[in-house]
């Protein structure tokens, strides 16, 4: 008897789903949720900073003239783009509706659009990858992603 049919027999199928922590795993669903809508806020906002010599940074009516590009905003850039990518598997199709559903959408106003049943599914799975491999890779909570080390490391001789 193969110990998967002896495991079976022992415990009856609503003992394994009650030992189930369903709480937690509604915490974790809301915790990459969250994680996800703050660090693509944090996303979208460094890419509408203008870059310090386009004509868009002289212009003193715009106000966002006055949000430059520094080391810190390329870096969290490239950080939040690998991570989208590593998160949806370099899937271009994934990839592409990222970008229409959660980025273009702030840059330029688009008329709303009804999420098939499919497209809802994808939605959901999108955030969860995502806001997941935020998590993993440090990027959220963002007082560990910017913090600065106490003390300057100090060179062994």
């Amino acid at each position: 008897m193969p110990q998967s049919d002896a495991f079976d027999q022992q415990v009856p199928r609503k003992r394994l789903r009650s030992l189930i922590d369903h709480d937690s795993i509604d915490q974790h669903r809301q915790e990459t949720s969250q994680a996800f809508r703050q660090v693509v806020e944090l996303y979208v906002s460094s890419l509408t900073i203008c870059p310090l010599r386009s004509f868009l940074a002289r212009d003193e009516e715009n106000p966002d003239s006055k949000r430059h590009w520094t080391p810190d905003t390329a870096i969290i850039l490239a950080d939040v783009e690998l991570a989208i990518e590593s998160a949806l598997y370099y899937e271009k199709e994934l990839l592409n509706f990222f970008w229409r559903w959660f980025v273009q959408p702030e840059l330029e106003p688009v008329r709303d659009e009804k999420l098939t049943l499919e497209e809802k599914r994808l939605h959901g799975q999108i955030i969860q990858r995502c806001g997941k491999e935020f998590l993993r890779r440090g990027l959220y909570p963002f007082h560990r992603y910017f913090k600065m080390p106490k003390h300057p490391s100090k060179r062994t001789q």
